[in-house]
């Protein structure tokens, strides 16, 4: 199993960094909204509880922000 200290790296390094976030999201949004659904699913299954308690808050705004740019693609 995957501790959840190193998901929390991922997620920082991925969703955290305002600049990798930012490129994901641009170049592509179908991989931006697949990420975040994975951490929400690792979430829902009890396999990661963030030190943040915006995290999925976070995720869920990104999952939408993707789809608007899926759409408008």
């Amino acid at each position: 199993a995957i501790s959840g200290t190193l998901i929390e790296v991922v997620h920082d390094a991925y969703l955290g960094d305002p600049v990798v976030r930012d490129f994901i999201l641009r170049e592509n949004p179908s991989a931006a909204k697949v990420i975040a659904e994975r951490f929400l699913s690792a979430r829902r299954r009890g396999l990661w509880h963030p030190l943040r308690n915006s995290i999925d808050d976070g995720l869920a705004a990104l999952i939408a922000e993707a789809q608007a740019l899926g759409a408008a693609a």
